[in-house]
């Protein structure tokens, strides 16, 4: 939430280092001066590597691996407005979009 990384800013010592792994929608206000007085250095991260996709792809291939635990639910592509709304509301584990109709059955998670 807003407040979390707002608050994640007093925390940092001088010279130190601010990972924002939080996604909102809102906006969020930071202290310039303190950022700039403290040499704070800010990244953002996604949480995901490279190899952390590699090492999903290397599962979903094995015809074993059950993904529906994970799996909240599936909209076709026309949806993909609700499918955000949905993702971006933090209820949902995953959110598959079906491009059956589409695009012959490729599919793409939000």
């Amino acid at each position: 939430v807003k407040e979390s990384i707002e608050q994640a800013f007093t925390l940092v010592k001088p010279g130190g280092t601010l990972i924002t792994l939080g996604i909102t929608d809102q906006e969020v206000k930071f202290p310039a001066l303190q950022v700039t007085r403290s040499e704070m250095t800010i990244f953002g991260s996604i949480i995901y590597t490279k190899e952390d996709f590699e090492d999903a792809f290397r599962y979903l291939e094995n015809p074993q691996f059950d993904v529906s635990p994970v799996i909240s639910k599936i909209l076709p592509f026309k949806e993909y407005e609700q499918a955000f709304a949905d993702a971006s509301s933090g209820n949902y584990t995953k959110i598959i979009l079906d491009f059956q109709d589409n695009r012959q059955g490729h599919r793409a998670s939000v």
